[in-house]
């Protein structure tokens, strides 16, 4: 909760949090962004997966959800962009979502 008790607002980074995550709703989609501690042996898709070159040291779209995962040293980054008129399986949607992640990047260094 936030200060005031209503459960609005970004609650504070405490140590030993592994993951954060922030959702926005979108008119006519949704974006959410997450940020966690993972390792390499840990990175790996869970499910139906496409590799995605040219962002981090390893990425993958998972198809089931539309969530471009990518790790970046110990870092897993998830970016969750898609249209209300998404299917399942939108790789149209990679560009935007690589965009977003390369934005984070910039903020954490690359």
């Amino acid at each position: 909760m936030d200060t005031d008790g209503n459960g609005n607002g970004a609650q504070p980074y405490k140590d030993g949090d592994s993951q954060r995550e922030c959702a926005w709703g979108l008119k006519g989609g949704h974006l959410l962004l997450g940020v966690q501690h993972t390792t390499k042996a840990e990175f790996s898709p869970p499910g139906a997966a496409t590799t995605v070159d040219g962002i981090g040291d390893q990425a993958y779209f998972i198809k089931a959800n539309n969530e471009l995962h990518v790790l970046h040293g110990t870092l897993e980054i998830v970016v969750s962009f898609s249209k209300d008129s998404s299917p399942s399986d939108d790789e149209t949607l990679i560009p935007t979502q690589k965009a977003l992640a390369s934005k984070i990047l910039e903020k954490v260094g690359s």
